[in-house]
């Protein structure tokens, strides 16, 4: 998929694709490596912690679906997903969270940078919402 002209959605369309059947090559998003963060490197080791496969590519990212990740049990444990204060990752990770159980978001409080009521409104669409606090050998910042 060709994003040249919405570079900042790729998240969003990697979320939707790691729960897909098939693998998506996201591509002409370089720039997004000179964002908040290098949103490219980050999508790769989240989507990884979740079990996604993925990949970088020279100027995008690879994800191979696994639509089996939406009927896994709830771990005992979540997967800590780090949106290094990134309002577009939260987000994104968000909609892969609304499909796959046991994801946790640490930094929810960076999506007030562009939607302050995002929570409010994932939690009305059925997305569970809760207060975040870090294991021990996690990052120890709470929203």
């Amino acid at each position: 998929v060709d994003m040249d002209s919405m570079t900042d959605l790729f998240m969003t369309l990697g979320a939707v694709a790691a729960v897909s059947n098939g693998t998506t090559r996201i591509v002409n998003i370089a720039n997004q490596r000179v964002k908040e963060c290098n949103r490219i490197e980050a999508m790769v080791l989240e989507f990884k912690k979740c079990g996604v496969e993925c990949k970088e590519l020279e100027t995008g990212i690879e994800v191979t679906g696994n639509p089996q990740l939406r009927q896994r049990k709830t771990p005992d444990n979540p997967v800590y997903i780090d949106p290094r204060d990134d309002h577009r990752l939260a987000m994104s990770f968000a909609v892969l969270a609304s499909a796959v159980p046991g994801i946790a978001i640490q930094e929810k409080s960076c999506v007030n940078k562009t939607y302050p009521s995002f929570w409010d409104h994932a939690q009305k669409m059925g997305i569970r919402v809760e207060p975040y606090a870090a294991p021990t050998n996690k990052r120890q910042k709470t929203d």
